[in-house]
């Protein structure tokens, strides 16, 4: 890793919210984010703009944090205001919750929220993508350019549909770059390296060589 690496979080993308919840030996997945931070000073924001700023799934959401001793949450709405802002730019976590993805992010292009999870990563926030919010980090959904702070065509629970839509995504890219789809009660760690960690399930990589397409199988560490 690189200097211009070092403040740089890696990714969480999971499926569904089982990851959330999930303590691997006893710990909580996300705690590795926070070793030797203050854990009571941390601030971490949640957007549920993609399914309509529910407040079950902020309820979720906080009990989430609260595993990990953190109370500082705040749902950061549609509205976006000058509250909201202010708190996004200081959040060591941001989490993007699941719902419409193409809906969610047209609408935090539109509030300029968009920008503003672009510029909290690159001065050192933590993102977590659930479900939507998990496409959202990648590319493109449908050919829409996502926030594209991870270069990768991400899908997420469409084991059932064996992974067409992903492969469809693979093969009409301009971009040369890979798909992995994420099946259900998975997850994906993406590192400032660019390297992938599966996380509880294996992961799906699809590839493109000229108009073949290939398929592998990215297993978590055991």
């Amino acid at each position: 890793m690189n200097e211009a690496d070092q403040a740089l979080q890696p990714f969480y993308l999971f499926a569904d919210s089982q990851l959330l919840f999930s303590r691997p030996e006893g710990t909580p997945l996300l705690s590795v984010l926070f070793d030797g931070q203050d854990i009571h000073t941390i601030q971490v924001a949640y957007i549920g703009v993609s399914n309509g700023d529910q407040p079950v799934f902020y309820d979720m959401f906080v009990s989430a944090m609260q595993l990990l001793g953190i109370t500082f949450c705040r749902h950061v709405k549609e509205a976006f205001t000058k509250e909201d802002q202010g708190f996004l730019s200081e959040a060591r976590l941001i989490l993007l919750a699941g719902g419409e993805t193409l809906t969610g992010m047209e609408k935090m292009q539109k509030n300029g929220m968009s920008k503003a999870i672009v510029d909290a990563y690159y001065r050192g926030a933590a993102l977590v993508g659930i479900s939507a919010g998990a496409i959202q980090l990648g590319l493109t959904c449908l050919e829409a350019p996502m926030l594209q702070l991870i270069p990768l065509h991400l899908s997420v629970h469409d084991e059932q549909e064996d992974w067409q839509t992903l492969e469809h995504q693979v093969k009409q890219s301009k971009i040369l770059v890979p798909g992995i789809g994420i099946p259900a009660g998975g997850g994906l760690c993406y590192y400032p390296d660019h390297s992938i960690e599966a996380l509880n399930k294996p992961l799906v990589e699809v590839t493109r060589q000229g108009e073949e397409l290939k398929r592998n199988m990215i297993m978590p560490v055991t």
